[in-house]
């Protein structure tokens, strides 16, 4: 007969008998997006790697209030827009693209906002530097 010192008793029984622990909660979290507050902290110093006109076909959006405010924080870029696509907006990772005064400006959220603040649509519909919040 073959004796087993305990930790393989151990190891033996754990792999018999497996111990499941489980984490639950009663309370359920939601996470919505909401408009970044305040004036811009930092203005944006580059542009990203593309800067896309922003028109209807492109996915262009109307600006939200938010970054219409905070134009003089973003960076022109080399890209003109037209009258029609005046205040339309698109995202590009953490920027928005925005067409106003038919020149094309990229304002970094992350950068005018803080961490966590990115480009995203709101519920209206509206492009604006979005953070996510848990309610």
């Amino acid at each position: 007969m073959k004796t087993l010192s305990v930790p393989r008793v151990a190891s033996v029984v754990a792999l018999a008998f497996p111990i499941l622990v489980a984490c639950s909660s009663t309370k359920s979290t939601t996470a919505t997006k909401k408009a970044a507050t305040g004036a811009a902290k930092a203005p944006t110093t580059k542009q990203p790697a593309t800067s896309p006109k922003p028109t209807a076909a492109s996915g262009g959006k109307k600006a939200g209030s938010n970054v219409t405010s905070n134009k003089e924080q973003s960076v022109a870029t080399e890209t003109t827009c037209d009258a029609a696509e005046e205040g339309l907006a698109v995202c590009v990772d953490s920027y928005v693209i925005l067409c106003a005064g038919q020149k094309v400006y990229a304002l970094d959220c992350a950068v005018a906002f803080g961490d966590g603040v990115t480009c995203g649509a709101l519920d209206d519909g509206t492009i604006d530097c979005v953070e996510t919040v848990s309610e």
